[in-house]
């Protein structure tokens, strides 16, 4: 028969080892959030079917400065008639006291501005330099809230105008000497028509082959290629990805995880032989000239290697023109499954085409010798380029951009931002 001491000591082993198993079981455990199985079911099936995705509907809010409305009822009766004009495509539109100060401040500026130059910059307004790119965003990912705010127009003014930021807010100026604005039922009725086509434009989400696979995590690698002629150089993050892509893929981040790296290759071609690259010469020379491009290189160990996607500004000394099937010349196209390319710079006027003047910038390389920088207009051209080739592949439109043209029917001018730190920068 067994002594107590050795009945203690069995039964001390088998409770360590349940005490290791319970430690090894909540070491392992995956913590697992809830699924909405329920929208997630209704969501396959209005896509399969191809009817109206059940996204929130939007809400608007509507605020106003001193002077713009002549009593509170007149601000409930416009609110009132822009949600019947608008039918369906706001939820709710009501009335609030305090307006946002961004759109206080958007309202101050463009009173005391002259130019439509200036106007633009007080409709951009003044954003950081640098994003924090690994900062979580506070506000809902289908956060669909819009702001409004009525303001009184100046005496410079000479007509009424709907200024859309690049958020989700917009002033409008009311001149009351307006014939066809004296009242707050016109107004209401053109405003409604301005925002069908600009804040709730629809967008179609074609069924077709993605542009690049859908995985959830991605390493966009960011190159600056040279002909050999002349050295090229950039300073991706203060002058490529700062101003001009940051918030774009700040905002992406939220759908997807994303890693990033720059680098800069002296010696590259798009293929061909010439001046002229045709759509053919891509097909059969791009992707080979491409492979002699590093690679991209793993820095931590991982059990799965994201995509990688390529995208690639090609900054030649001389003229180089890239022509489709239709011969006709384009500054930028998509590989599938492999990035998009942008071509900056160059002797041509066509090169001419973004905002500015894309004169050549050359800075010391650290060894004595002279470098071409990619100006500030190159990088606009390349990351508007780059921006609209992701656009693309989330089935969007590559730009987005509100032209800054009245519709003839309302009468209504519309000034809409061009965000350039949004990436449509050209």
């Amino acid at each position: 028969m067994a002594s107590p001491a050795r009945w203690i000591a069995l039964l001390s082993y088998l409770l360590l080892q349940c005490i290791g198993l319970g430690i090894a079981w909540w070491l392992l455990l995956v913590p697992r959030a809830p699924l909405p199985h329920e929208e997630i079911a209704a969501l396959a099936d209005a896509i399969g079917v191809g009817t109206e995705l059940p996204w929130p509907r939007p809400t608007i809010r509507v605020s106003s400065l001193p002077g713009a409305f002549r009593s509170a009822d007149e601000s409930h009766e416009f609110a009132r008639i822009l949600a019947e004009a608008l039918g369906t495509e706001a939820a709710h539109v009501a009335t609030t006291k305090q307006p946002p100060q961004s759109l206080e401040a958007l309202s101050s500026c463009a009173l005391s501005v002259a130019d439509a130059q200036a106007l633009d910059a007080c409709l951009q307004g003044t954003l950081p330099e640098n994003i924090d790119m690994q900062s979580d965003s506070s506000a809902p990912l289908l956060d669909a809230t819009f702001d409004l705010l009525v303001a009184p127009a100046g005496s410079s003014t000479h007509s009424s105008a709907l200024l859309l930021d690049s958020a989700r807010g917009a002033v409008l100026q009311w001149r009351r000497e307006d014939q066809a604005f004296g009242k707050a039922s016109g107004l209401a009725k053109a405003v409604a028509g301005q925002l069908k086509e600009t804040w709730f434009r629809r967008a179609t989400f074609e069924n077709g082959t993605s542009l690049f696979e859908v995985a959830p995590a991605y390493v966009f690698s960011f190159y600056l290629v040279g002909d050999c002629t002349r050295r090229v150089t950039w300073d991706f993050l203060g002058a490529v990805l700062g101003p001009y892509m940051g918030r774009f893929l700040h905002r992406l981040r939220l759908l997807v995880d994303l890693e990033m790296d720059s680098q800069v290759v002296q010696c590259g071609s798009l293929g061909g032989s010439s001046a002229v690259v045709t759509a053919s010469a891509l097909r059969a020379d791009f992707l080979r000239q491409a492979g002699e491009w590093p690679g991209d290189t793993v820095t931590r160990g991982a059990r799965w290697l994201p995509p990688l996607i390529r995208f690639v500004a090609f900054k030649p000394s001389t003229s180089v023109q890239v022509r489709d099937d239709l011969q006709q010349s384009q500054r930028s196209f998509a590989v599938q499954g492999w990035g998009a390319v942008s071509i900056v710079g160059g002797d041509d006027d066509d090169a001419q085409h973004c905002s500015g003047a894309c004169s050549d910038v050359s800075a010391e390389d650290g060894r004595g010798a002279r470098a071409d920088v990619m100006a500030p207009c190159e990088a606009q051209q390349a990351a508007s380029a780059w921006v609209a080739t992701l656009r693309s592949w989330l089935k969007l439109t590559p730009d987005a951009r509100v032209m800054h043209a009245p519709l003839e029917e309302s009468g209504l001018a519309l000034y809409a931002a061009r965000p350039s730190a949004d990436g449509i920068a050209s």
